[in-house]
């Protein structure tokens, strides 16, 4: 059973508060929220900050009059005071902001269950409209640059192993099904940007497959197909998305290009011979500006990158049980250790997160600070390293290792751990619990525990959630 849920970060006062999230069992997304509760919240904690003022009020009150009183009247003086003290130390003690969450139900968001069984991701198509802007504190000397700001539209695509493709909204609602011609997939990956692709993997070879997004009648995420146009000849229809949900998406898919396994020599009773090499991990990434790359990490243990087209542009030799992406670097885990990959430069990096003798199980890059890194091992053990800036790592290796940073705190998992990262929050997943950390500060010295929720044992349970680094995502998906 695949759960959807979702991690919602609720705006306070213009700014985003990623310490709280609101308690929701609903339906679909679209649905409405009980009218008057934020109202009720906000109202109860300005009366809360009323009645503390007033508390401070009547004690500064009682301190003036206890200076004002005249030098024989010891007694009251000192009674004036020890009140006064008293009230202004309980006035001290009243909280004055929202109160953290508490539990794992207060930041995940039940949105629906669907019915899968195979392999499955989280699609963050990055839209043509814009959020509304909100407004900047601006500082004395200081001039504030404004990033760019995406709208975003979380899209969970399900691949069966007969290779059927089901594409949901987080409603739960069926956006698009394909076939994709491919059986057993073992992996999916995926880029938003400006031409959405998806790349499908199984032993046969890796397929691509472009998307455009539609709401109503509007092109939101993807480019519409250009024709050259014959005057003679009337001009093609464009394709346009044969079901649409209740709020307007819909999906268009062309399968673009299949890119093979390489050969590999395998070792045999009868000598030396070469085989397929199959995939094993699979990324899509835009690279140097020039439009989206595949990556490939075939059983050879050979990094393959190649063009849209079909293109090989490098190779290179790594040992990788995971593979995660930030910008234009990846990370690499292979037994206890995470490597790291300049996409720009092709090459493995100098540089090396070395912790306990347990193997690494996951790793994963943090959405608001890239330089750290945090990495779960099979022990239950997430231990957050800070990777060294980009430039100059052939030159001096020991001053360019990671250095770790924290170790999560009250970490529930004894097993291998698989995590995803939000803004905000880490998420992780063993075989017994769930548990979410609040990543928001800007040190991991204060990361804390939010909850953890303990689940039916089965095996590591995989996790897939919206991602998008430095950006404004409306809404986070979670599927687990």
């Amino acid at each position: 059973m695949l759960r959807l849920l979702v991690v919602a970060s609720v705006a306070h006062a213009g700014k985003q508060d990623r310490s709280f999230a609101q308690i929701s069992i609903d339906g679909p997304v679209d649905a409405p929220q009980p009218k008057g509760s934020a109202l009720d919240q906000e109202i109860q904690a300005l009366d809360a900050l009323i009645k503390t003022q007033q508390r401070k009020l009547a004690a500064l009150g009682a301190l003036r009059k206890a200076g004002a009183a005249p030098p024989d009247d010891d007694e009251g003086t000192c009674a004036a005071l020890r009140e006064a003290s008293r009230e202004l130390a309980c006035g001290s003690n009243e909280r004055r902001r929202r109160e953290a969450p508490k539990d794992v139900d207060d930041v995940l968001v039940m949105r629906g269950e669907i019915a899968a069984s195979s392999i499955y991701e989280v699609l963050p198509f990055r839209t043509r409209a814009r959020p509304s802007p909100q407004p900047m504190r601006r500082k004395r000397g200081h001039q504030q640059t404004r990033a760019p700001r995406y709208d975003y539209v979380n899209i969970l695509c399900v691949v069966a192993p007969d290779g059927k493709a089901t594409f949901h909204e987080s409603g739960g609602a069926v956006v698009a099904e394909l076939d994709l011609g491919q059986r057993n997939v073992k992996t999916l990956a995926f880029d938003g940007g400006d031409q959405p692709l998806l790349a499908t993997a199984n032993d046969d070879g890796v397929r691509i497959h472009n998307l455009t997004l539609w709401r109503g009648e509007r092109v939101i995420a993807g480019r519409r197909p250009r024709y050259v146009y014959d005057e003679e000849a009337p001009p093609p229809p464009i394709p346009e998305p044969s079901t649409r949900t209740a709020s307007g998406l819909g999906l268009v898919i062309g399968r673009e290009v299949d890119l093979a396994p390489l050969p590999m020599r395998v070792a045999t009773k009868k000598g030396l011979v070469e085989r397929p090499s199959p995939p094993k991990l699979v990324t899509v990434f835009p690279w140097r500006s020039v439009g989206a790359h595949i990556a490939i990490l075939d059983e050879g243990d050979r990094f393959i990158l190649w063009t849209r087209n079909g293109t090989q542009r490098g190779s290179l030799n790594l040992t990788a049980s995971s593979l995660t992406r930030a910008g234009s670097t990846f990370a690499a885990a292979s037994e206890n250790v995470v490597r790291f990959v300049s996409a720009g430069r092709w090459q493995i990096m100098s540089v090396e997160c070395r912790g306990p003798p347990s193997p690494v199980s996951d790793v994963v890059f943090d959405p608001l600070r890239p330089e750290l890194v945090h990495v779960a091992y099979e022990s239950g053990a997430i231990l957050t390293f800070r990777k060294p800036p980009v430039y100059d790592y052939d030159d001096v290796v020991s001053e360019r290792q990671c250095r770790l940073a924290g170790k999560l705190p009250q970490t529930p998992h004894v097993s291998s751990v698989k995590l995803a990262v939000v803004r905000g929050f880490l998420i992780s997943s063993s075989s017994t619990h769930i548990a979410v950390h609040n990543t928001s500060s800007s040190s991991p010295e204060h990361y804390y525990l939010v909850g953890a929720k303990a689940v039916a044992p089965k095996k590591a349970r995989d996790l897939r959630a919206t991602v998008v680094s430095g950006m404004y995502a409306p809404e986070v998906v979670l599927a687990v």
